[in-house]
């Protein structure tokens, strides 16, 4: 009971510190648009938080695939996802969405950057 004590003593200071600490996530993190190139989705948006990505959308392409790539890459590094998916041709394009999704996540990690600099 003794903590039950304290944080009653200082509920307040707690409520402002995870205040504080919502805002400094949701400030950090980045949604970004890439337009692919070269892939029947004509768009990819994710979110970047320091070099984590989340909450990846395609638009257009192979729905079922496209959604399963989504939440198999939820929560990986940019350099994960590059490792897994550049590379990887669709038919005869030369690209595929996976290779895309990699282009599209260096572009905002570096676009992340240059706005930090």
């Amino acid at each position: 009971m003794k903590f039950n004590i304290i944080c009653e003593k200082h509920k307040d200071i707690i409520a402002i510190y995870l205040i504080l600490c919502y805002f400094y996530i949701e400030v950090n993190k980045m949604t970004y648009n890439y337009k692919t190139n070269g892939t029947c989705s004509v768009n990819i948006k994710l979110e970047l938080d320091g070099d984590v990505v989340t909450n990846v959308e395609f638009t257009g392409g192979c729905n079922g695939n496209l959604k399963a790539i989504s939440k198999l890459v939820n929560g990986m590094t940019v350099e994960e996802i590059e490792k897994k998916c550049k590379g990887i041709e669709c038919g005869y394009k030369g690209t595929s969405c996976a290779d895309q999704l990699a282009k599209a996540v260096r572009a905002a990690l570096e676009s992340s950057h240059a706005n930090n600099q």
